[in-house]
């Protein structure tokens, strides 16, 4: 992945992907790398972690949107827990019990 830009291509392989990418539409842009993640995309090929450029950017994409995924469900669980804990006036209890009132 020397000399600029490279094509990489965006969609995935298989059957299934536990985040949703069944039957994504490959598409090909061309990105721009400083040396150092350059050289770390030629390692990780070299090294036979990835097949391809394009295989090392999947994989790098696919973690980021996981870490996001974990952290929007942490989230979620501490806003569940910290209104779950809440206690509610009775005079709440009763009234959204019989909206009819």
């Amino acid at each position: 992945m020397s000399g600029g830009s490279e094509p990489l291509s965006q969609g995935l392989t298989g059957p299934f992907n536990a985040l949703g990418w069944v039957g994504m539409a490959i598409k090909t842009i061309y990105i721009s790398l400083p040396g150092g993640f350059s050289g770390y995309v030629e390692r990780t090929v070299q090294g036979g972690r990835c097949q391809d450029a394009s295989e090392v950017v999947r994989e790098v994409l696919r973690r980021m949107e996981a870490a996001e995924l974990a952290d929007e469900l942490r989230q979620l669980e501490g806003a569940f827990a910290s209104g779950h804990n809440r206690s509610e006036p009775e005079e709440d209890i009763q009234v959204s019990a019989w909206p009819c009132r």
